[in-house]
């Protein structure tokens, strides 16, 4: 009885060791890029990139380097997920995401404000400037 017992545990246990694996997901899936590739991937991808706020102050007063995993790809930015464990696509990322950075502006609503005061600022230069001239037209 033991061995019958043990020889069945034995046949399944072979029988799960020869069953065909499951397959991965299509965006799991190996791919294959140049370095080309992926890197203009990795640039594409990067464009999306902001750091946030707290981070950014950090940034722009000490500068982190480009391999800091502040600039990692995580999959919200990732265009594929198989990308991730590309290396050159993420030494692609980091470098594309650090000069997103770079030029990343902590207030930016405050630079709109700034060019809406000077336009506003020059019309008003303006009508005063035409103000004596339509004054005097005849009507």
């Amino acid at each position: 009885m033991k061995r019958t017992a043990l020889f069945l545990l034995f046949a399944v246990f072979i029988a799960v060791q020869r069953a065909p694996a499951q397959n991965a997901p299509a965006d799991t899936a190996k791919i294959t890029l140049t370095a080309k590739q992926a890197a203009q991937t990795a640039k594409e991808d990067a464009e999306i990139f902001k750091l946030p706020p707290d981070v950014l102050k950090r940034f722009k007063a000490a500068h982190f380097a480009k391999t800091s995993d502040y600039f990692k790809p995580t999959k919200q930015y990732a265009s594929n997920y198989a990308l991730l464990n590309d290396s050159d696509y993420v030494q692609a990322f980091r470098k594309a995401a650090y000069n997103e950075s770079l030029h990343q502006r902590l207030h930016p609503t405050g630079h709109f404000l700034a060019i809406l005061g000077i336009v506003v600022g020059v019309l008003v230069f303006i009508g005063f400037l035409l103000a004596p001239v339509a004054h005097n037209a005849p009507y």
